[in-house]
């Protein structure tokens, strides 16, 4: 048994000690300026009337070693957000169009959307810009009862 727990600490501190070492400089920052998304904008609208029985969800996700607040939503910035969601309140009221933007340089986007009706019909759009090119453009999908959109999408700098 003992000698079983010191090969195990013994690779364990092997571990630590190859995943520590290597110089301190800064020059090899993860965020390289050639391959991280300067400029993304995402479009996603709402039309009809969404009811307690619908569901709603759109996320954003990314993360940055150095930054907290990440994300604008309708050109304010979401504070310590590293990720952002839009579900069925923010349908319900009066704002139906969002407008979701990175606030710094990221490395990869990741958006999951989710529409699932359960009334009345509903009209989804969705709208992926990166770096000024439209990479997705769902106009005004319509979902009747019981029908859904679901989708994952993914982005990173090519």
């Amino acid at each position: 048994m003992r000698k079983s727990f010191l090969l195990f600490a013994a690779m364990v501190m092997g571990i630590f000690v190859t995943a520590c070492s290597g110089s301190d400089d800064d020059s090899g920052d993860i965020k390289n300026e050639e391959k991280v998304i300067h400029k993304a904008k995402f479009t996603v609208k709402i039309e009809g009337e969404v009811e307690s029985s619908d569901f709603i969800s759109f996320v954003f996700a990314s993360a940055d070693i150095k930054e907290n607040t990440l994300w604008k939503i309708n050109g304010v910035e979401q504070t310590n957000e590293m990720g952002v969601s839009l579900g069925d309140n923010e349908f319900s009221g009066g704002t139906t169009t969002y407008v979701v933007e990175n606030a710094v340089p990221l490395q990869a986007i990741s958006v999951g959307v989710q529409v699932l009706n359960f009334g009345a019909p509903l009209k989804v759009s969705y709208k992926a810009e990166i770096e000024g090119e439209v990479l997705q453009d769902v106009s005004a999908l319509e979902l009747i009862a019981e029908e859904d959109f679901t989708k994952q999408y993914s982005y990173s700098p090519e």
